[in-house]
C-alpha cells in the first residue's frame, strides 16, 4: 500500500468523481483509476460502488477514508517534528466568507508566525457546508457561529455585539451628532440594507438575518443585500442604515448610533471547531 495510492483514494473519496479528483491531484483520470484499483486488489475490497457512469463511496471506503487520513496525517506530524517549523503544512480553513476575514485570517497569520512554510486554503461556504467538509477532512479548521456537536473540538474565540450604524454622509448623522441618541421608532423610518442570506452567522430564529427584530420593531427595508461589499458600500455612502457585528464596524468609516426605546439586541458566540485537537501536532501548538 503505497502513500500516494491513499492520497489519490482520499481525493476521490471526497469528490465521489475521478475527473474532478484527477483535477486537484494534478494527475491523469486514467493514472487515478489505476492507483484505486491497485488499492482495492491490495485490500480485497471496492471501495466505491459503481452505478452507470457515477461512483459512491462505500461503507469500506468510509473506513479507510477515516484510517488513511489519519494516517497521512500522522505522517505530517513526524515530517514536521523531524523538519521543524519550515517544513511544508497544507492546511484548510472554512466558514462563512465574514468570519473567515476576521477570524481566519487572524487565525492563519498566527498559524505562519508558527509555522512560516504553511500553505493555507480559505473555503468560503456556509456552516452546514463547512461542517461536511470537516467530517470528510476536506478541512482542518472550521469558524462558526453554531454552537458545536460534542463529536468535535471546538472553543469561543469572540463574543459578538450587534451595532446599529449610519456614515457621516447619512441625512441622520448631523442630528445624532446634536442629540447623541435617536428613539427606535424614529430610526426604522429611515431605509435600512439587510442581507438577503445569513452574511452575518446565524441568528436566533425570532431575529431577521442581520439580527434585528422585525417582528417588535419593523424596519423600513429598501435595500437588500447578497454581498458583504456591496452592504458596506450602501451604508458609506449614506444611502442605508445597517446592523452589524461589532468587528465589521470597526472596519469601517461609520457612526454607532445609541439607540433608545429598544430592549432588544443581538449577540454571537463564536466557534473555533476541528475534529479532534490533538490529531496534528502542529494544531496543538496554536490551539
Amino acid at each position: 500500500m503505497e502513500i500516494n495510492e491513499l492520497k489519490y483514494f482520499l481525493y476521490v473519496a471526497k469528490t465521489e468523481n475521478v475527473n474532478k479528483a484527477s483535477e486537484i491531484a494534478s494527475i491523469s483520470a486514467g493514472s487515478l483509476s489505476k492507483a484505486i484499483a491497485r488499492l482495492e486488489s491490495e485490500l480485497g475490497v471496492n471501495l466505491f460502488n459503481r452505478v452507470g457512469r457515477n461512483i459512491r463511496l462505500a461503507e469500506t471506503g468510509k473506513s479507510l477514508q477515516k484510517r488513511a487520513a489519519s494516517i497521512l496525517g500522522e505522517l505530517e506530524d513526524i515530517k514536521l517534528s523531524i523538519s521543524g517549523s519550515q517544513n511544508e503544512l497544507n492546511i484548510s480553513i472554512s466558514g462563512e466568507d465574514l468570519l473567515l476575514s476576521k477570524f481566519g485570517v487572524e487565525f492563519g497569520t498566527k498559524l505562519l508566525t508558527k509555522f512560516p512554510g504553511a500553505n493555507l486554503n480559505f473555503i468560503s461556504s456556509d456552516n452546514k457546508t463547512s461542517i461536511e467538509k470537516l467530517k470528510s477532512r476536506e478541512a482542518n479548521i472550521i469558524f462558526t457561529t453554531e454552537k458545536p456537536t460534542q463529536t468535535f473540538d471546538s472553543k469561543i474565540i469572540s463574543k459578538v455585539k450587534f451595532q446599529t450604524c449610519i456614515s457621516k454622509q447619512h441625512p441622520l448623522y448631523e442630528r445624532y451628532k446634536k442629540e447623541k441618541d435617536i428613539n427606535v421608532h424614529n430610526l426604522i423610518q429611515y431605509p435600512f440594507v439587510l442581507p438577503s442570506q445569513n452574511l452575518l452567522g446565524r441568528t436566533k430564529d425570532s431575529q431577521s438575518s442581520d439580527g434585528w427584530r422585525d417582528d417588535k420593531f419593523p424596519r423600513k427595508i429598501s435595500f437588500k443585500a447578497s454581498s458583504i461589499k456591496v452592504l458596506e458600500m450602501l451604508v458609506i455612502s449614506g444611502q442605508a442604515i445597517a446592523y452589524l457585528p461589532d468587528y465589521l464596524v470597526k472596519t469601517l468609516e461609520v457612526e454607532t448610533l445609541n439607540v433608545s426605546g429598544c430592549p432588544y439586541y443581538c449577540e454571537q458566540v463564536v466557534y473555533q471547531v476541528t475534529r479532534d485537537s490533538n490529531e496534528f501536532g502542529w494544531l496543538n501548538q496554536v490551539w
